[in-house]
């Protein structure tokens, strides 16, 4: 349970990597085919940040939008359909029980798949019955601390239930042992990282042209400072700039080479002089390859949302002191790989016997799945309106005129369902949002409801900004 089918290489990096080591000690493997959703889960918000994200969206991000690099269809999908197989697409919450019945385990990693930013408890695989059955292998929490309490508390619960925990970072074994309680999280290396180099020289492709001396730059944010600093670098080292097109911003006015395949990608990698990015995986690949580089801050440094500490982790592990700019914006010292690649396979040997012995210890017998009796209902009756919490509905019996109207008003918006109801297929009953998670501060919904509250103050707080937002978005 992975990001996927993304046109963004250290994704597709990372998922063949997993695959491969999983196949590597001796399992059938399948990616669950879920699509990461592109928004956040509802989260409790202000009247004042609606309208300032509003505002934002209509004068900002449009621009930044239609300013990034849109690759080719075929750049990245020949590389999904030919090295991975998936399961049905699993969208509710049935399609994601059923897979219950068909595997003998479930791994969720790598990439930022634990982001906060982000939170979806299918990457934690809240849905798998079987606790036995969960393993985590190098997910990223991605920043260095978990600010928003509802996603700390979420997180925290569903790490909990995986007797195999790893993440990706030494600041994310923090992080997981501060929320779960734990001291038994162990760091792995990124799987990408795990695979010899001689595993990504079978995925090498042909590029038509390669320069005989060149520096390959890879930004996935546009800083234009960072990117005139490469290319001078290279221009002084007697290299050719090879700059490709930013990923995660407006792209770069210097890119000067069109779409690279995944494959295509690793041929300049291991063929550079040298690599000068912002990416962690770019890092990555530079030293599976051998290769003297510079890292660039994506990210303000002093950001609590900062991505750096990825980057600066991994550097540390190899004691490699010296490649971020920041700390050294010198392009001339040379990496010492004797001495990272004697650490690297110490660690390669660590991660390894952590994933085999985790799979090892699955259990034989199959998970037994029985129907909920609320979808035989929904299924006789073709919908379902959802159930409300028991809270809930005691507000609506007794309330006259405005009170009234102001539930009703409330009834309309899925945050205060059965937690069962959340993403069912069968649910059909409210005002339609961005997506059917449960709502991140649904928690604290249902401790206000018991602590009996005005329901003017529970509009004011959990719904009036939805409530405006959804008549914006009829305009």
């Amino acid at each position: 349970m992975t990001w996927h089918n993304t046109q963004n290489y250290g994704t597709a990096f990372q998922a063949y990597a997993l695959c491969r080591l999983i196949e590597n000690v001796g399992c059938n493997v399948e990616l669950v085919n879920y699509k990461r959703l592109g928004n956040s889960p509802l989260r409790q918000m202000s009247l004042s940040k609606l309208l300032n994200g509003y505002c934002h969206a209509v004068f900002c991000r449009e621009k930044v939008k239609n300013n990034r690099y849109k690759f080719n269809f075929n750049t990245f999908e020949p590389f999904w359909k030919n090295h991975f197989e998936y399961t049905n697409e699993c969208k509710n919450n049935q399609d994601f029980r059923e897979l219950n019945r068909h595997f003998d385990g479930f791994v969720c990693g790598s990439d930022q798949i634990w982001g906060p930013e982000w939170f979806d408890a299918r990457f934690f695989l809240d849905f798998v019955e079987d606790q036995r059955r969960l393993i985590s292998y190098a997910p990223s929490i991605g920043v260095p601390e978990v600010t928003n309490k509802s996603v700390a508390r979420e997180m925290g619960s569903l790490m909990e239930r995986f007797p195999y925990l790893s993440v990706r970072e030494e600041t994310g074994c923090r992080i997981a042992a501060e929320l779960t309680g734990r001291n038994d999280v162990v760091n792995v290396l990124d799987p990408v990282l795990a695979l010899p180099s001689d595993e990504w020289n079978k995925l090498q492709e042909e590029v038509k042209d390669l320069p005989l001396k060149y520096s390959f730059i890879f930004f996935l944010k546009n800083n234009e400072d960072n990117i005139k600093t490469s290319i001078k670098a290279a221009e002084d080292k007697g290299c050719k700039p090879v700059v490709l097109h930013c990923t995660q911003s407006e792209d770069t006015p210097f890119a000067n080479t069109g779409d690279l395949t995944p494959g295509q990608l690793l041929t300049y990698i291991q063929n550079a002089e040298y690599v000068c990015t912002d990416s962690f995986h770019m890092v990555v690949l530079s030293i599976i390859y051998g290769k003297n580089f510079k890292v660039f801050k994506k990210d303000s440094a002093d950001s609590k949302t900062s991505k750096n500490n990825r980057i600066t982790d991994l550097l540390n592990r190899f004691g490699i002191n010296n490649a971020e700019y920041d700390v050294n914006p010198s392009f001339e010292e040379k990496i010492n790989y004797n001495k990272v690649y004697s650490i690297l396979n110490e660690l390669r040997q660590t991660s390894f016997s952590y994933l085999k012995n985790a799979i090892d210890q699955l259990p034989e017998d199959k998970t037994e799945i029985s129907e909920l009796e609320c979808e035989i209902k929904a299924r006789v009756n073709g919908t379902c309106k959802g159930e409300q919490l028991e809270e809930f509905i005691q507000y609506g019996q007794g309330l006259k005129g405005k009170l009234l109207k102001k539930y009703t008003l409330m009834s309309q918006y899925p945050f205060a369902l059965q937690e069962k109801c959340y993403r069912c297929k069968y649910f059909r009953g409210c005002v339609k949002l961005s997506d059917n998670r449960k709502p991140l501060f649904w928690a604290d919904l249902k401790k206000d409801l018991k602590e009996k509250q005005r329901i003017s103050e529970l509009f004011k707080k959990y719904y009036l900004a939805y409530y405006v937002s959804n008549k914006l978005s009829r305009r």
